[in-house]
Formats: C-alpha cells, sequence, structure tokens
C-alpha cells in the first residue's frame, strides 16, 4: 500500500529510482549477453518498475509493492488531461502489465506441467529480448517526461558514464 511521500526529498527519490532504472536495464542486456534470461527479464521487470516508481515519486506518492499498475493508472493516468499523452501513459501502463508478477516468477521455482522447474528454465533469449525492449520504452519515455515536466534527469555526476 502506498502512501504520499512527506518532505522535500522526491526529486531525489525520483532521480535516484531513475538512475538504478537505467542500471537495471544495463543489467538485462548484460544478462542477455551472458544467456541469463530469466535474470534478464527480472531486470528488465525491475527497470520499468524503478522508472514508474520515479515518475510516482514526482507526484508525491511513494509505493512498496512490485506490481504498480493501480497506483500508475490513479495517480499518473487519471490525472493527465492531454489525450495524446494520456494514449501514451495507456501503452506503459500496457508494458507494465506485461510485467506482473515477473520479479517473482523469474526468481522463484514455478510448477509448469506438473513439476517443479527453475526460473533459468522458463526463459528464452526471444522472451528476454521482447522484455528488453518494452524496458526500453518505459525507460526512454518516463525519462523523456521527467525531463520535460519535471526537469528531473540523471546527471552525469550520478550516471556510471562518467
Amino acid at each position: 500500500m502506498g502512501y504520499i511521500q512527506v518532505g522535500k526529498k522526491f526529486k531525489e527519490y525520483a532521480v535516484a529510482f531513475l538512475e538504478t532504472s537505467k542500471y537495471d536495464l544495463e543489467q538485462a542486456e548484460n544478462c542477455l549477453e551472458d544467456g541469463a534470461f530469466a535474470n534478464s527479464v527480472f531486470f528488465s521487470q525491475q527497470c520499468v518498475e524503478k522508472a514508474v516508481k520515479a515518475l510516482l515519486e514526482m507526484k508525491g506518492y511513494f509505493e512498496r509493492e512490485h506490481d504498480l499498475s493501480a497506483p500508475f493508472l490513479n495517480m499518473i493516468i487519471k490525472k493527465e488531461k492531454d489525450e495524446p499523452k494520456k494514449k501514451l501513459l495507456f501503452e506503459i501502463l500496457n508494458e507494465l502489465d506485461w510485467f506482473k508478477g515477473a520479479w517473482q516468477k523469474t526468481r522463484y521455482p514455478q510448477q509448469k506441467d506438473g513439476k517443479i522447474v527453475a526460473p533459468l528454465l522458463l526463459y528464452s533469449r526471444e522472451e528476454s529480448q521482447k522484455a528488453i525492449k518494452k524496458a526500453q520504452f518505459v525507460f526512454d519515455e518516463i525519462s523523456k517526461i521527467l525531463n520535460e515536466k519535471y526537469k528531473v534527469r540523471i546527471t552525469k555526476e550520478m550516471s556510471k558514464e562518467k
């Protein structure tokens, strides 16, 4: 359950979430290269989650949960008046919904066809590539929104690319 963030640290949290989101996307790509497809999907999900949390922070809202569709819909989409922007936000919501539960499914054994299977056996290269593409889209679009609307961006000093 989320709560309204108190104080003036929301922008710092948003930047930190965005930086961590970028790092998670890089990790997803590294895992893809290494053939660790479940981990790649996990880090892609983490990228999306943290990018969305960065945007929620700028609304003064903090959420501990991993699945953020409801807060994103209520705190972001429903409050947007501009129809083209709202359409984009619904696209982000679709990607967010695609990752629902992935933080758990990619980390813990699952039952499949009556057998208990480790996550590393449940994901393919194609699924990993699809997850990265979705995460990149969400990261890019939320980064643009944060920069244009709130002047929030990853600074050169904070980036790994110093």
